[in-house]
């Protein structure tokens, strides 16, 4: 169970590095959508183990009325660590329909070619953005 989550934790954190890749080409996304599929199935698996194994010692604790215990589930532990599994799993959904569904741009837009040889290359606003030459300031 600690192996998943940590496991999880730290492919989730590699998946955050590479995420900004996928946006260059659908060849990237192939890559970083199997090891979304990978990080969500460790985190899903470890918090349904942490689910059963908590249940279960909440069952076995209070079964026995003589030793007078008493337990209780953290509901904020379950909260968060489902949250993390779900999260991950959407995660994994969107790169993979980014994959299918999202082509990158291959041509340059008219919004980047310059008006005019002598205009300075920098941000390039649309047209109904940029200010006009003869417009007071």
């Amino acid at each position: 169970m600690y192996g998943c989550f940590m496991a999880g934790t730290v492919v989730n954190f590699i998946l955050l590095l590479a995420t900004p890749l996928v946006v260059r080409s659908r060849w990237f996304t192939l890559p970083v959508s199997v090891v979304g599929l990978l990080s969500g199935i460790v985190l899903t698996v470890g918090a349904a183990i942490a689910t059963v194994i908590s249940v279960a010692a909440k069952v076995a604790l209070t079964a026995q009325d003589q030793l007078n215990i008493t337990a209780h589930i953290g509901i904020k532990m379950f909260v968060f660590m489902w949250i993390g599994a779900l999260v991950t799993d959407l995660a994994f959904i969107l790169h993979a329909a980014m994959g299918c569904c999202c082509k990158p741009l291959r041509h340059p837009s008219r919004f980047n070619i310059p008006s005019s040889p002598s205009e300075k290359k920098g941000l390039v606003l649309p047209g109904i953005v940029r200010r006009r030459r003869g417009a007071a300031s």
